[in-house]
């Protein structure tokens, strides 16, 4: 079986005197950042607190099995000239492989299911307005709206991004709100609204919600709904998760850069208010010019931070307003079969929704064991995976998603150890664990009792390997007040020095934090470097 713990393990004496820049938190934008500032000539380092690097999009292994944790589907990997693949081949060197998956999703709704082909242009408008033809003039107009207002957001965005921290960048924050259209960041399910009356149409339109971990009530109307309008080609990483996390890590040191993992920082060096290196949990220190985390925004303000310095900057006042996106369980399931065996189709996606999602979700963050869970996505990864198939012939994997809206269902064992939790805990997990299976064999009644393996994952995991405070799925939550009153989260922050990047600073998802990655190293850079990294983006977009 391939390897799917990356990295070598931290050691003091590993390290030299000192860096350009030290990375925390080895996520893709961590790795994106130190390979960029790697390829521009800068000594890097970076300290990964977990047994392996990728942060969410590592791969585990466990009972003959191996499983991607945050990997389900990029978009564009594999087409000359998208921004995703030439972002994805500067900063991994070419070294990451893709392979092309289906564009279709099952979205079941009750005894309704629809079989909805995402991001595939007019093939999609077509699926739409065939199957709720009632709505296809709505539709026509629902797309050209959203095209418009999705192009209004590009200055705003970048406006917000750009701007500088404090005082200084208010004025440039204050504008970028200005400029946004108001619609665009009105909530999803609020807006379609405006168009649609049929409320199963909505749904289909903001299935995928759970890429965002965020309900369509809170999910700014741009970000969900460009699933059901864009064109991009799906792909899954052949090698899975572990291949990301070991292209940019072979990168970065191709480049003279260390990557280590269990490697937990315990405080970002302050010296004159600026950031000058990291102390780690073993008490060594590591001195740089520039410190980047890419632990979240929480993490680095109130932890890693001195909270002195944390509270005469005024991040401690605002972190409450920056609200976790959801939390989740994870079922991770295999099967000593093939996939042809068990009578599976190639690649198949299958969205197992609620029409009330806002009462259903309420309810199961109410009573997880009694109520019906709202939303489940799940999928058969090692049919994705072409790697996957010749490392682990005749096995079969399956990874089933629900997003929980109570962070704190889990408090009465958070204190306790990761595997010693107890029995009552272990009995909550396997409850769950059938409630979810339930879910899969209705889907797949011939899978019942064919499971060799399965195993649970809750909040208190999240926040054990992923060091998320609340257990959340995806960092902070990517709701409307990121355009607003939490607009302040962006590369630069108030410390000389210190930065961030990853999913807080631009959005969701593999390629945005491979996007923030770049954005990061690039405030570091100076004019010439800057100028020169953006000459090789631009060939990139431009294709072969």
């Amino acid at each position: 079986p391939p390897k799917v713990r990356i990295g070598d393990r931290y050691r003091p004496g590993r390290l030299k005197p000192r860096y350009d820049s030290i990375i925390i938190g080895s996520g893709p934008g961590g790795l994106a950042a130190a390979s960029t500032l790697a390829k521009m000539g800068q000594s890097v380092l970076v300290l990964e607190q977990h047994y392996t690097i990728g942060g969410g999009a590592h791969t585990y292994a466990r009972a003959g099995f191996a499983w991607d944790i945050g990997i389900h589907f990029s978009n564009d990997m594999m087409t000359p000239g998208s921004p995703a693949k030439a972002v994805a081949d500067f900063v991994g060197g070419g070294r990451m492989q893709w392979a092309e998956m289906s564009n279709e999703f099952v979205y079941r709704i009750g005894q309704t299911t629809y079989r909805l082909p995402i991001l595939c242009g007019e093939q999609t408008h077509n699926w739409f307005k065939a199957t709720f033809p009632d709505e296809a003039e709505n539709f026509d107009r629902f797309v050209a709206d959203y095209k418009r207002l999705a192009r209004g957001m590009g200055l705003p965005m970048a406006l917000q991004q750009l701007a500088p921290p404090g005082t200084i960048g208010a004025p440039v924050r204050r504008l970028a709100r200005r400029l946004i259209p108001q619609d665009a960041v009105r909530p999803a399910a609020e807006q379609l609204r405006t168009y649609f009356k049929d409320e199963n149409l909505i749904a289909c339109i903001t299935s995928l919600w759970i890429a965002f971990g965020v309900p369509p009530r809170d999910l700014p109307f741009f970000s969900v709904c460009g699933l059901s309008v864009g064109k991009n080609q799906l792909n899954y990483p052949d090698g899975g998760g572990a291949m990301i996390g070991q292209s940019l890590k072979d990168e970065i040191e191709a480049h003279g850069g260390d990557v280590y993992a269990y490697a937990k920082v315990e405080k970002i060096l302050i010296e004159r208010g600026r950031a000058v290196g990291v102390r780690m949990v073993d008490g060594s220190e590591v001195r740089s010019n520039s410190v980047i985390s890419n632990a979240g925004a929480r993490n680095t303000f109130a932890d890693l931070l001195p909270k002195s310095l944390g509270q005469k900057l005024g991040y401690v006042d605002r972190l409450p307003k920056v609200r976790a996106s959801m939390a989740h369980l994870n079922l991770f399931g295999g099967i000593n079969a093939s996939a042809e065996d068990l009578g599976l189709p190639d690649g198949e996606h299958i969205v197992d929704g609620s029409l009330d999602l806002d009462a259903a979700l309420q309810d199961f963050g109410k009573d997880m064991e009694g109520a019906v869970i709202p939303n489940v996505f799940f999928a058969f990864p090692s049919m994705k995976d072409p790697s996957f198939r010749r490392a682990y012939p005749n096995k079969t994997t399956v990874s089933m998603i629900a997003f929980i809206e109570n962070h704190r269902g889990f408090d009465d064992w958070k204190d306790g150890a990761w595997g010693q939790r107890g029995a009552e805990y272990q009995a909550l997990k396997d409850r769950l664990s059938g409630k979810l299976l339930d879910v899969l064999y209705t889907s797949y009644p011939q899978l019942r009792g064919r499971l060799d393996f399965h195993e649970l994952s809750t909040p208190l995991s999240t926040r054990h390997f992923l060091n998320a405070p609340d257990g959340e799925a995806l960092g902070a939550a990517f709701k409307i007040d990121r355009f607003g009153v939490a607009n302040w989260l962006n590369r630069k922050t108030k410390v000389p020095g210190l930065y961030l990047t990853g999913q807080d600073t631009l959005a969701m998802g593999f390629t945005p934090s491979l996007i923030s990655g770049v954005l990061t190293a690039a405030a570091i850079l100076n004019w010439r470097d800057k100028y020169k990294l953006f000459r090789i983006l631009k060939a990139g977009l431009q294709g072969p």
